[in-house]
Formats: structure tokens, C-alpha cells, sequence
């Protein structure tokens, strides 16, 4: 594949990517100049933050006076999701704080199993929603969870991430310190970035947020700063450009 990429890339007159971290993986193939890095971008037009008294999600599962600590994506081997459980397990005393987990995957019933081990009546899970709740899901969020594991730190940005940031949600990333993902939550301050093992440290970040309405207001407000500068406008100037 390194060989044909080679040949391929060379004759491009341009090779589009998702991040900065990607583009550098490119360069053994092609030019750095023959590259250009399109962000991906949130639907902001759907993904627009929603009061929790407003939002239908929230009401139907009882979400009204929780603080909504959510994961949504897929619980696979490389996802790191047993994590949260675990830091769930440090929480259960905190009443306040609540745990949801959206989607599904090979290690869904582990976790699930996980979950009744410890007795844990902070944690709810809810199998894949139809694309037309999830603005009201993610909205529900307090925190958003985005995972990334060491073989795709540099090279993904899961999209989930800017819908997050479009809600206003502030976010927990459970991700290497070097990630493409580290670059956008110490450029836009908008979140932590936690190795997988940080349990104590997780915990703690949660547990301030719930308690410290000043700080997370500013995440809040840094999220959603921070997802006006990735649009559709802006892959629109990449592509039309040479």
C-alpha cells in the first residue's frame, strides 16, 4: 500500500485530509505543500444547545436534575468506554452526577456486566438513537466524551467531537496527550484531556465541573466558540481554492 500510495499521491494535484496530525503521516507519500488539511464540521444549523426544561430527551429519561456525564458512539476494543464505568464506580456516591452511554458494540455487554458488578445506580445505557433525537441527546450533555486510542491519535478526530462543541457541551477526552484532539482542547480550552488509566484525575475534573457553574460555563462557552470555525464554510474555501 506505501508503494501505490506513492505512485497515486505524486500524481494529485492536491491530497485532502482531516487534520494536521494526518497531513504529517502523508508526507512519507507526497509534498507537505501538495497537501491541504479540511477540518471536519459540525451541523450547527441541527446541533444548537437546548435547555434541559426544554429538551424532550432529558424529560423523557428523567434527566432534569442531573449533572449528564454522556458517551455516544460505538463500545468497541479501541474505545476505552470500560473507563468511564470505572470512574463511575468512583462517583456513585454523588447523586448528582450521571452516567449515559448511547450506542452499542463488542463490548457493550461487558460493560453492561461491568456496570451490575458494581452495583452502580449511576449509569444508564441506551442502545443507537434515530438521527433525528440526537440533537436533543447531545444536548443533554454536561460533559462529552470523545475516545481515541494510541493507533489513530494523530491521524482522527472523531466527528461526534464537533457536534459536542456545537451543544456546548465542554469535553472529556479519554486520549493520548499527543493527539490531534490534545491540539483542539488546549487551543480552545474547552475541555481535559485524560490518559485512559487517570481514573482519580477524571473523577475529579467531573465532580468540579458539577459543582463549579462559573468554569463550566466558560467550557461551555468556549465550545461553542470554538465550533464557529469549523463549518461547512470552511471546507467550501479549501476545495474552491487551487
Amino acid at each position: 500500500w506505501g508503494r501505490w500510495n506513492r505512485k497515486l499521491f505524486k500524481k494529485a494535484k492536491r491530497v485532502y485530509t482531516l487534520s494536521e496530525g494526518m497531513a504529517e503521516q502523508l508526507t512519507s507519500y507526497v509534498e507537505r505543500d501538495c497537501i491541504k488539511v479540511v477540518p471536519l464540521w459540525s451541523s450547527s444549523e441541527v446541533f444548537k444547545p437546548i435547555e434541559k426544561i426544554n429538551n424532550p430527551f432529558v424529560i423523557e429519561h428523567n434527566l432534569q436534575y442531573k449533572f449528564v456525564v454522556m458517551y455516544s458512539g460505538n463500545m468497541g476494543y479501541t474505545h476505552s468506554v470500560e473507563t468511564i464505568v470505572e470512574v463511575a464506580n468512583l462517583l456513585k456516591e454523588d447523586d448528582d452526577i450521571h452516567f449515559l452511554l448511547i450506542g452499542d458494540g463488542m463490548r457493550k455487554k461487558e460493560l453492561v456486566k461491568m456496570v451490575k458488578e458494581y452495583d452502580l445506580n449511576n449509569c444508564t445505557f441506551l442502545d443507537w438513537l434515530p438521527v433525528e433525537k440526537l440533537p436533543y441527546s447531545l444536548a443533554s450533555a454536561d460533559i462529552g466524551v470523545v475516545t481515541l486510542n494510541e493507533e489513530t491519535a494523530l491521524t482522527s478526530v472523531p466527528s461526534k467531537t464537533f457536534n459536542l462543541m456545537s451543544v456546548g457541551a465542554p469535553l472529556l477526552c479519554i486520549a493520548p496527550k499527543k493527539s490531534e484532539i490534545a491540539k483542539i482542547i488546549n487551543k480552545y480550552n474547552n475541555g481535559v484531556v485524560f490518559s485512559a488509566d487517570e481514573h482519580s484525575g477524571i473523577a475529579q475534573y467531573i465532580k468540579v465541573l458539577s459543582k463549579n457553574t462559573e468554569q463550566r460555563y466558560k467550557m461551555r462557552d468556549n465550545s461553542l466558540n470554538a465550533a464557529k470555525e469549523f463549518t461547512k464554510e470552511n471546507a467550501k474555501m479549501y476545495l474552491y481554492k487551487n
